[in-house]
């Protein structure tokens, strides 16, 4: 495989679904580990820039809305919670500044409520099942995980949302606004 070939799949970006862009740098990884074509990384082998950028491409395929987890997303966005109901109505239809929110996006092994791509913000609604030893731990860990990925997070309670949901929009902004946007 040749970098022409590297730049063929980064020119269909554009014209490609995600989908199958993303299948098709999985099938070019595949490919890659029989035919032996580049060099392996470790004592004796060397690293190309080629092989670098797939191994990078491989790894955001794997990283984003992984296929394993789709059946989990598509139960989790049709029995969403009342809270994530309310704030999707206020997020979706970039209605909230022109920005195109996911629902349901799993980064790694974790499904975010909310996640704005452009500005890798992910957006977490805490009910009450959230409140227990155990759970405090695993959203430290996620949070954690997230944070490593040079992802942000903004976590609300479902009662902020009930009761203040233009406070949560407001801060939401304002999170965009003082942040800067991560390059792609």
């Amino acid at each position: 495989m040749s970098f022409s070939h590297v730049g063929t799949v980064i020119a269909r970006w554009a014209t490609k679904s995600s989908m199958s862009l993303i299948q098709e740098i999985l099938n070019l990884k595949e490919s890659e580990s029989s035919s032996h074509s580049f060099p392996r990384r470790g004592p004796g082998g060397g690293c190309d820039r080629q092989s670098t950028f797939l191994s990078y491409l491989y790894s955001m395929a794997k990283l984003f809305n992984n296929q394993k987890f789709k059946y989990r997303r598509q139960l989790l966005r049709n029995n969403a919670t009342r809270a994530e109901q309310l704030l999707w109505n206020k997020l979706k239809r970039r209605r909230l500044n022109g920005l195109k929110f996911r629902r349901q996006y799993s980064i790694g092994q974790y499904i975010v409520d909310f996640y704005l791509p452009s500005h890798k913000l992910a957006i977490e609604i805490d009910g009450p099942t959230h409140l227990s030893n155990q759970s405090i731990l695993k959203d430290k860990t996620r949070t954690r995980f997230l944070k490593n990925n040079g992802i942000s997070l903004l976590r609300y309670g479902n009662n902020e949302i009930y009761e203040g949901m233009e406070n949560v929009l407001q801060s939401i902004c304002e999170f965009l606004i003082t942040t800067p946007q991560p390059p792609p």
